[in-house]
């Protein structure tokens, strides 16, 4: 045998040897839990509810440090019931970029957290509110890689900051109230490449300024959204303005400047803005806003919703989602582009000598249509249409 063969069956070998010694089902290392608790103690070690430290602080300090593992995994932190400040100056600076953070409450209405958060690596926030603290233009936290806010409640201070170059940061099932700006994108990174995206749904915007955008390239999705009283909705921190793609397709926008239609009777007039130069002007310094297919109604119900109206029908099927928006069991579809009624008003059906007699659901339709309009009526209180008005509509 050759030296060189010699040489390669005896490196295989020694591998092979040293191989029989090392487990093949090595598991992952687990992610890191820490609990802080208003009742909890810094000099505790956080790692199960029975020990859980007092601070965001403290907790921090355990995250970055590697506490109970190698600095390159996940850190969990479970905030408890009540309101948690940060303590020292400044901002709270999780630095490791290679660390996942997860900060999750017991939801907005039982766990608040105030501080000014830097996220050097993924982080999610999410079942909490937030006043968040007064350091520059008011802060909750700063993605510098991809982020995620999830069922949150963020007023006052707590601003969402995204830096230039970051990964995709995205908000969901979230309330923005008294805020400005509730998000705030200002190019930092290099000069021609690509700047840090995000998404928003299901989130309500009321009474606030929702997001400030710098002049870099950005791409920003918001439909699905509600926004109430904020004008603008979006501007430019820089006084040329910005070629942002913007899109608020399938979003609801209500205030002064509302306009739509408005019906007498018992079908309700529309909450949303809908004309198009109106919503233009809910802009400033921002050239590339796109607002196809507005909403005339809110896509869930607002806090202030008496009339349901995100879920008319009371099926629990949001509207935007409804094929079937008012329940009188013709399709939207039809509604709109086959017999020229109103899909959000039960009211609003066909006479039965003009629905097209090809229609399989034709008098089961009226027939439906008028026993759950009786019912619908009489919950709310409301006179059908008045004769004079149907010839009208006609």
């Amino acid at each position: 045998m050759r030296t060189r063969d010699k040489l390669a069956w005896g490196t295989a070998g020694l591998a092979a040897f040293i191989g029989s010694f090392i487990p093949s089902d090595i598991p992952a290392h687990a992610a890191t839990d820490i609990y802080i608790e208003n009742s909890g103690v810094d000099s505790n070690d956080g790692f199960s509810p029975t020990t859980p430290v007092k601070t965001i602080d403290q907790a921090r300090w355990l995250a970055v440090s590697g506490a109970n593992q190698d600095e390159d995994y996940t850190y969990n932190l479970h905030l408890g019931d009540g309101t948690f400040t940060q303590e020292q100056a400044g901002t709270l600076n999780f630095n490791k970029s290679w660390q996942t953070i997860n900060i999750t409450g017991n939801g907005p209405d039982n766990t608040k957290l105030n501080a000014a958060m830097v996220a050097s690596g993924p982080m999610s926030v999410s079942d909490l509110s937030s006043e968040g603290m007064p350091y520059n233009l008011g802060l909750l936290v700063r993605f510098k890689d991809e982020g995620s806010l999830q069922n949150c409640l963020l007023t006052d201070n707590a601003s969402t900051q995204l830096d230039n170059n970051g990964e995709l940061v995205t908000a969901d099932d979230c309330t923005f109230r008294d805020i400005d700006p509730a998000f705030f994108v200002q190019s930092m990174g290099k000069e021609g490449e690509a700047s840090q995206g995000f998404n928003i749904s299901g989130s309500l915007f009321d009474t606030c300024l929702p997001y400030r955008l710098g002049t870099g390239v950005f791409t920003v999705d918001t439909g699905d959204n509600a926004y109430v009283n904020c004008d603008p909705i979006a501007e430019s921190s820089d006084a040329s303005g910005t070629d942002a793609e913007i899109n608020f397709s399938k979003s609801f926008f209500q205030g002064s400047g509302k306009t739509g239609n408005n019906y007498e009777g018992p079908c309700p007039a529309d909450t949303g803005i809908t004309n198009p130069s109106a919503l233009e002007g809910l802009v400033d310094n921002v050239s590339n806003a796109r607002f196809d297919n507005p909403l005339r109604f809110p896509p869930f119900p607002l806090p202030d919703d008496t009339y349901g109206f995100g879920d008319m029908d009371g099926d629990t099927i949001p509207n935007y989602l409804d094929f079937d928006i008012d329940g009188d069991g013709v399709s939207n579809d039809d509604e709109i582009y086959r017999d020229n009624t109103d899909p959000y008003c039960l009211f609003d059906v066909l006479e039965p000598e003009h629905i097209p007699a090809s229609s399989p659901t034709s008098l089961a339709v009226l027939a439906g249509a008028l026993l759950a309009g009786g019912v619908y009526a009489g919950s709310r209180r409301r006179e059908a249409y008045s004769s004079e008005a149907r010839e009208a509509r006609d």
